[in-house]
């Protein structure tokens, strides 16, 4: 039996993979022909002919499709003059209608296809769209482009979301939504965030403050590249993120060892033996103090984890705002007497809290800037008060993930909001977006980017994570110039809340036009 290790390699030919041919290596002739044959082909819909054809003439199979369409352009142009114009239109409704359907109604791309084809457009392979809309998205940048010579300054909240285990990197301004930086980056170390932070910087954004967690390669970014910026850590991944999950798990534990009593207690009343009576009796005993002992753990863990949550709100339940030291000193002492508690798993957790205090409760120093400029305005402190308890409740609604949670919330919420209306009357509507609008400045967490992965996420989800950078750029484009339909954002585009330039145009219209801008002659 001859093996690969055994051939006589004196005798052996040696192979080679052909490369393929370039577009300069074919002559005019061979490209309409190859053109020529990929027409009638897809005509044919004979399925395997694009393979076939690329195989022949030995070129990829891109090449087969770019000289199709020069074909059919030809042949449009030479039999059909006067169809010109009406051909450029049909190119930009193709698109739009492309886009929309990918993008509006998150369509795969073979769903695309389908609908494309129910509706007699006249190219509707996946190959011919997917081609398009990377296109476009290479078109498009990753880093936002601001329309105005006026510096724009903002609070950003940076983040990564993934895509399988590959980072996306994103940053986001988190008053208007608008996403101001997308990259598909390899890592999430210290130089990628860097670079990312440096482009940033370059797009006419000044940054003033920044909202991220805790990551080590991102925090180490922001030190280099942003050393004069207000640093703020977010809150939930602070305290609610760490110590949340305690909660639950604790009360699992006690509810375990009460079942434990209520065995001991059954394993007591059957025996009869007086002797086994003694010893059932000191198992009970045990199991009531451990009980007794873990729901005492639990009740205190619960009370003071709340306390530290409650002064991360930035107004008392009077209206009053909360002062940053005392907020501050008050978590402090939270954090000893849960310590004292004696849980080693939560403790670790305490040690990270610990680490990222000072730079927690940064955002109460807006707090008290937005309550200023809310006096300048002549309001009235009452007004003031209740409007801020209204916004600070909506708050609670939008985070609320637990129903009682929220319809309390929303209760509460209602309660503020009712009273500043009976005083305002007429003016209620305008003053409440006026004063919500100035509070929105606070910015406590980067759960912006969070509203943006829960956008992305079924895009990921149809492609199967096969993602890519042009892809990103195309979303980021279409999240920026979309209307939104509800939410206190109803009517408005990300865009338009960034830079305060209305815009007129629908995003496909505008797409459309930056192809234009890039590549002149494309509808032509």
């Amino acid at each position: 039996m001859i093996t690969p290790n055994r051939l006589n390699h004196n005798n052996t030919k040696e192979f080679s993979i052909p490369k393929f041919h370039r577009r300069a290596d074919l002559t005019n002739e061979k490209r309409f022909m190859i053109g020529s044959l990929a027409l009638e082909a897809q005509q044919s819909k004979i399925y395997g002919s694009m393979t076939d054809i690329a195989k022949q003439f030995n070129v990829c199979r891109q090449i087969v499709y770019d000289f199709k369409n020069r074909v059919q352009e030809m042949i449009t142009k030479t039999f059909s003059p006067s169809s010109k114009k009406s051909k450029k239109i049909n190119k930009k409704k193709e698109l739009a209608h492309m886009a929309s359907l990918r993008f509006e109604n998150r369509s795969p791309i073979d769903g695309i296809s389908m609908n494309m084809k129910r509706l007699n457009f006249p190219y509707t392979s996946s190959g011919y769209i997917s081609q398009n809309l990377s296109f476009i998205g290479n078109l498009m940048p990753n880093t936002i482009e601001i329309e105005t010579d006026a510096m724009i300054f903002l609070i950003i909240a940076i983040d990564e979301l993934y895509s399988k285990n590959q980072p996306i990197l994103i940053s986001v301004d988190p008053i208007s939504s608008a996403i101001l930086k997308i990259e598909l980056a390899s890592n999430r170390s210290a130089k990628t965030w860097s670079k990312h932070l440096q482009e940033l910087n370059n797009s006419g954004i000044k940054v003033i403050k920044v909202v991220n967690d805790e990551g080590k390669g991102l925090c180490a970014a922001i030190e280099k590249e942003l050393p004069d910026v207000v640093k703020q850590f977010d809150t939930f991944h602070a305290i609610s993120h760490r110590l949340g999950a305690f909660v639950p798990k604790l009360e699992k534990r006690v509810n375990k060892e009460k079942d434990k009593v209520e065995k001991c207690e059954e394993d007591f009343y059957r025996v009869k033996r007086e002797i086994v009576l003694e010893k059932k009796f000191e198992l009970w005993e045990k199991a009531v103090e451990d009980y007794n002992e873990k729901l005492e753990i639990y009740n205190n863990f619960k009370y003071l984890y709340h306390c530290a949550i409650n002064q991360l709100k930035p107004f008392h339940h009077n209206g009053e705002i909360r002062e940053k030291q005392k907020a501050k000193q008050e978590i402090e002492t939270a954090l000893d007497l849960i310590e004292s508690l004696g849980e080693i798993e939560i403790n670790k957790k305490i040690t990270g809290i610990r680490k990222i205090l000072p730079d927690l409760l940064n955002y109460f120093d807006q707090t008290k800037k937005s309550v200023d400029i809310l006096r300048e305005m002549k309001l009235d402190e009452e007004i003031i008060k209740t409007l801020s308890l209204g916004w600070q409740w909506n708050k609670a609604v939008v985070k609320a993930k637990l129903t009682e949670r929220k319809k309390e919330a929303c209760k509460q919420r209602e309660d503020y909001l009712e009273r500043a209306k009976m005083i305002l009357k007429s003016d209620y509507a305008k003053i409440k977006a006026d004063v919500f609008s100035e509070l929105d400045n606070i910015v406590q967490a980067s759960s912006m980017v969070e509203n943006i992965n829960s956008i992305l996420r079924p895009y990921l989800d149809n492609s199967k994570n096969q993602i890519n950078q042009e892809f990103l750029n195309f979303f980021m484009f279409y999240h920026n110039h979309r209307r939104y339909r509800a939410g206190k954002r109803k009517g408005k585009t990300p865009n338009e809340l960034l830079t305060g330039i209305e815009q007129t145009e629908d995003w496909t219209e505008l797409m459309c036009e930056r192809i234009k801008k890039k590549v002149p002659d494309f509808f032509h």
